[in-house]
């Protein structure tokens, strides 16, 4: 057991005890739930039934640690800066109660979609922002989270490609968490989407701002780029990562494979051996390997499993041997001469129907004789 170990066995632990929690609090369509548990506690309100609600402190409110990043067709979307933050960013809605802020799910039934984020986009204060176009009109953007039940204007989707909508209207009347302390968050228009949401670049709205704003319908009215796709600017850090090896060959072209004795019987260890260039009697053809069995010494560098072609000499001669007399029914085969691979193996009589008038003698192999039953056919039973 090292770290790593450590690190998923105490993780599969923590998976298992809120094993009841998908299905039973939340749709099973919902990811990240198995994260809440060790921030928060499941609370059961009279409104809304079960809800999530975050260990954090009097002054903390959605939507405020993170960024608003862009990605491809869903534009503009929140990546939270909290451990916990992909189910209750992306499903369901916020609202505050008896216990605080509290995140709830949604209904158990149905399918239940992503979406980049679940909040109402507003403009207030004068001036125009820079890279904001379409006529926006407003210095500061702002954004509150959906309570339940409350209506989801989306800024992404084919049906709003060129179409921008602002609507005069008093934000605290159009959206029921902004009439609380803290729900609206704010930054300058040429700051949106230009690195993290904090306290350095918010700017607070006043009663009298909100009730001045234009709710934004539709697209979201600012330019991107690529440095819009970044989710951090943290740099990435190398401590720790497993280091490459100075060596990345599999084998070495002069070495062994398989074996480590080189001049040495071969079958323990697998059976082939890997021949040096400089290694006599190693052709090209045969890729300098060969086939090594348990004895050493020339009979054994002599035999081959095929990986060197046959000579013209080797490819027409057989050996036969002289059958021997036995009783009806024995065994007859011949008795080896050489180790001479017969290649190719050329069966004669083959398909007759009467037997011959003496055994068919089969052609010696390295591995000596084996018994292929009476005589008859030639080539049967043999390998």
């Amino acid at each position: 057991m090292d770290e790593w170990d450590r690190w998923n066995a105490d993780r599969d632990r923590s998976f298992q005890q809120v094993a009841g929690t998908n299905g039973r609090y939340v749709n099973p369509d919902v990811p990240g739930t198995e994260s809440l548990d060790p921030y928060g506690q499941w609370q059961n309100d009279p409104q809304y039934g079960n809800v999530w609600v975050p260990a954090v402190g009097p002054d903390w409110a959605p939507y405020q640690a993170g960024r608003w990043a862009y990605i491809d067709y869903y534009g503009w979307t929140w990546v939270s800066a909290d451990p916990w933050g992909w189910a209750p960013y992306h499903y369901g809605r916020w609202f505050r109660g008896g216990f605080g802020w509290a995140w709830w799910p949604g209904p158990i039934g149905g399918p239940d979609y992503w979406s980049p984020a679940l909040v109402g986009f507003f403009g207030w204060g004068g001036g125009f922002g820079v890279g904001v176009g379409f006529g926006f009109g407003f210095g500061n953007v702002g954004w509150v989270p959906l309570a339940p039940y409350e209506v989801f204007r989306p800024w992404y989707g084919r049906g709003l490609v060129g179409g921008v909508g602002i609507v005069n209207a008093n934000v605290v009347a159009s959206f029921r968490n902004a009439r609380f302390a803290g729900a609206v968050t704010s930054v300058r228009s040429a700051d949106f989407g230009r690195g993290a949401v904090q306290a350095g670049n918010m700017v607070r709205a006043s009663s009298a701002d909100l009730a001045r704003g234009g709710v934004i319908n539709g697209g979201m009215p600012f330019s991107h780029s690529a440095a819009n796709g970044r989710f951090s600017d943290a740099a990435a850090s190398t401590r720790g990562a497993p280091q490459a090896p100075a060596n990345r060959q599999f084998y070495s072209r002069a070495g062994v494979s398989r074996s480590s004795a080189a001049t040495s019987g071969g079958a323990a260890q697998g059976g082939w051996q890997r021949l040096n260039q400089s290694t006599p009697n190693t052709s090209a053809a045969n890729g300098g390997w060969r086939s090594l069995n348990g004895n050493t010494g020339a009979a054994s560098q002599a035999q081959t499993r095929g990986t060197a072609p046959q000579s013209a000499a080797n490819a027409q001669a057989r050996t036969y041997s002289t059958p021997q007399n036995g009783a009806a029914g024995q065994s007859r085969g011949p008795t080896p001469q050489n180790s001479v691979r017969i290649n190719p193996p050329i069966v004669q009589n083959r398909g007759s129907s009467s037997a011959p008038s003496q055994p068919q003698s089969r052609p010696a192999s390295s591995g000596g004789a084996r018994s292929g039953g009476g005589g008859g056919h030639g080539g049967g039973g043999h390998r």
